[in-house]
C-alpha cells in the first residue's frame, strides 16, 4: 500500500489525514466534490465541503448527505437562490430545508414554498414570513395541515378576513384554525355572532371571554344549549347590570348546573327562598338555603324537606329554639339532633338531651353547651348513662353535688370519679371531708384509694379540715398486710408506695395468691403545730 501511494496524488492517499491536509492546495471543484461526497473518513468529507463552490455540488449533497454537519456546510455556501429554494422545497432532510428556508427572502418564492412544499414544518416556517393577506388566507383554506393553518391565523392582521376565517367550514366540526381566528378577533358584533352561532362549544367559550356587552351575556346564558358555554357567560356578568337575568336563570333554567352556578349572583331572598323550597335539584336546593336568611323559610326548610343534605344545611342556620326544641327532642334522626344542638341554648332543654337521648354524640354535645350550674348538676347526679355523668361531673364544683353522687351514685367509676373530683377541690367543706373519710371503709379499692389520694391533698394545702380524723385517716390510709391464702388476687407491691410491713408466702416482691388488706399508701403525720 505504501508503494501504491507513491504513484498517487495525495487526494487518493491510503492515509486519511494526508488526504485532508492535501485539500487545501486543491481547487479542482470535480475532486473536491469526490471527495466529499464518497471519501469513507468523515473528517475528510468536512474538509472538502468547505470548499466546494459549485451550486449543484452543494445542492445535491444538502438535500441528500445523510451527515447533519455536511448539510450545515452545504447550505452555508449555497447563495443560488434556486438551489436554496430546490433545497428548501425538496430536500429529503428537514434541517437542511429549513437552514435552506432561512435564507430565502423574496416574497413570491416564500408563497410558493408555503403553498406547495411537501414538508408542513417547511411550509409552517414559510407562512411565518410572508406578509401578503392573500396568500395567507389561501393557505389557511387549502393547506390540510392544521399547524400550518393555525401559524397562517397569527400572520392575519386583516379584521374582516380574520372573521371570514372564523366562520370558514364552521359546521364542520371542531377546528383549532377557526379557534386561533376567534381569539384575534376584536369587533364586538363579530364575536356575539360566533358566541351565539359556533357550533363547537369550546369557541364559543373562547368569543364569551371577549364580550362585555350584558344583554348578550344574558341572552347566552340562558339560550346556549353547553353547560360551560353558560357558565362563562355567567362568569362575565355584572351582579348589578344582569340581575335581573340571573335571577330569571336561577329559578326558570331547566340545567341544574347552570341554576346552581347562577346564584352565585343571586341575592334577592324571595329568589332564593323560592329556589330552596321548590327546585327539583337537592344540590341547588343545598346552595340556595345556604343563602337564606329567613327563619321561618329556614325552619320550614329543616322540618319539610324530603332531601337529608337540604334539611341539614337549613337546621344549621336554624335560631328559633322553639323549633330547635321540638327537634332534639323528637326527630328520629340524631345527625338533625345534633345539628339543632349546636344552635341551642335553652339550657333546660340541654339538660333532658344530655340526661336521655339515646346517641352519645348528641348527648355529649348537649353537655358542652350546658352552663348553668344547676342543669350540670343535674346531668352528673341523673343522667341515664354513666359516661355522660362521669363526663358533667368535670364541670361540676358544686361540694354537696359531689358528695352526694360520691356516696350515692349506682356505679363505682362514678363514684371514685366524684371523690377523685372532691379529693382535687383547694377549699374542702367538712361534709366533703367526711364523705372521703367514710369512702377509706369502702369495699373497693379503687374507691379507698381515691379517697386517701384526696385526704393527701387536703393534709397538704388545708390540714385544719383533717385535725379532728387525722390520726384514724392516718392509719387506714398506711394500713396494708398482705396474707396468703386461696383466693387469687393478681397484685404487684413493686411500688413506690408498698410499706415496709407488706409481707408474701415466699417473701417476695411479687405474689400472686393472697389477699390484699388495707390501702397501703404514704399519708403525712399530723404537723406539730397543729
Amino acid at each position: 500500500m505504501v508503494i501504491l501511494d507513491l504513484f498517487k496524488p495525495k487526494w487518493k492517499h491510503s492515509k486519511a489525514e494526508i488526504r485532508k491536509a492535501a485539500i487545501a492546495k486543491i481547487f479542482d471543484q470535480k475532486i473536491l466534490a469526490e471527495l466529499a461526497e464518497n471519501d469513507i473518513v468523515r473528517s475528510v468529507r468536512f474538509a472538502a465541503t468547505e470548499k466546494i463552490t459549485d451550486q449543484k455540488v452543494l445542492t445535491g449533497l444538502a438535500k441528500n448527505d445523510k451527515y447533519n454537519y455536511i448539510r450545515i456546510i452545504a447550505v452555508k455556501r449555497i447563495t443560488n437562490q434556486n438551489a436554496l429554494i430546490d433545497v428548501a422545497k425538496n430536500g429529503n432532510y428537514e434541517d437542511a430545508s429549513k437552514d435552506a428556508l432561512e435564507k430565502i427572502s423574496n416574497q413570491k418564492v416564500l408563497a410558493e414554498l408555503a403553498k406547495n412544499t411537501g414538508h408542513w414544518e417547511i411550509r409552517r416556517l414559510a407562512i411565518e414570513r410572508v406578509t401578503d393577506q392573500k396568500v395567507i388566507v389561501d393557505v389557511i383554506k387549502n393547506d390540510s395541515n392544521e399547524d400550518v393553518c393555525k401559524t397562517a391565523v397569527q400572520k392575519l392582521t386583516n379584521p374582516e378576513m380574520l372573521a371570514e376565517i372564523a366562520k370558514y367550514q364552521r359546521g364542520t366540526g371542531p377546528s383549532l384554525v377557526r379557534l386561533a381566528a376567534i381569539k384575534k378577533i376584536i369587533d364586538k358584533e363579530v364575536l356575539a355572532e360566533i358566541a351565539k352561532n359556533e357550533e363547537w362549544s369550546y369557541a364559543r367559550k373562547i368569543a364569551i371571554e371577549k364580550i362585555t356587552n350584558p344583554k348578550v351575556l344574558a341572552d347566552i346564558a340562558k339560550n346556549d344549549q353547553n353547560f360551560d358555554v353558560r357558565l362563562a357567560a355567567y362568569d362575565k356578568m355584572g351582579r348589578t347590570s344582569c340581575e335581573e337575568a340571573v335571577n330569571d336563570i336561577v329559578v326558570n333554567h331547566n340545567d341544574a348546573g347552570t341554576r346552581k352556578e347562577a346564584l352565585k349572583k343571586v341575592t334577592d331572598q324571595k329568589v332564593l327562598a323560592e329556589v330552596a323550597i321548590k327546585d327539583k335539584d337537592k344540590v341547588v336546593r343545598v346552595e340556595a338555603t345556604k343563602k337564606v336568611t329567613n327563619q321561618k323559610i329556614l325552619a320550614e326548610i329543616a322540618i319539610k324537606d324530603k332531601e337529608k343534605d337540604v334539611r341539614v344545611e337549613a337546621m344549621k342556620k336554624v335560631a328559633n329554639q322553639k323549633l330547635l326544641a321540638r327537634v332534639v327532642k323528637k326527630d328520629s334522626d340524631w345527625h338533625f339532633r345534633l345539628i339543632a344542638i349546636s344552635n341551642l341554648t335553652d339550657q333546660k332543654v340541654l339538660a333532658e338531651v344530655a340526661k336521655f337521648d339515646s346517641e352519645l354524640k348528641v348527648r355529649r354535645e348537649a353537655i358542652k353547651k350546658i352552663t348553668d350550674k344547676i342543669a350540670l348538676n343535674e346531668v352528673a347526679k341523673n343522667a341515664k348513662y354513666s359516661g355522660d355523668r362521669l363526663t358533667a361531673i368535670e364541670h361540676v364544683s358544686n361540694q354537696k353535688v359531689l358528695s352526694e353522687i360520691a356516696t350515692n351514685d349506682a356505679k363505682k367509676e362514678v363514684r371514685e370519679y366524684a371523690i377523685f373530683t372532691l379529693g382535687n377541690l383547694k377549699n374542702p367543706t367538712k361534709n366533703s371531708v367526711a364523705v372521703l373519710v367514710k369512702s377509706l371503709d369502702s369495699p373497693e379499692s379503687p374507691i379507698q384509694k381515691a379517697a386517701a389520694t384526696g385526704l393527701s391533698n387536703y393534709a397538704s394545702h388545708s390540714p385544719e379540715n383533717l385535725l379532728d380524723n387525722w390520726s384514724k385517716i392516718l392509719n387506714k390510709v398506711t394500713q396494708h398486710k398482705d396474707i396468703p391464702g386461696k383466693e387469687i388476687h393478681h397484685h404487684n407491691d413493686y411500688t413506690p408506695t408498698r410499706p415496709n410491713d407488706c409481707t408474701h408466702q415466699d417473701n417476695s416482691w411479687i405474689e400472686k395468691n393472697h389477699t390484699d388488706i388495707g390501702i397501703g399508701m404514704e399519708f403525712p403525720e399530723k404537723p406539730p403545730k397543729l
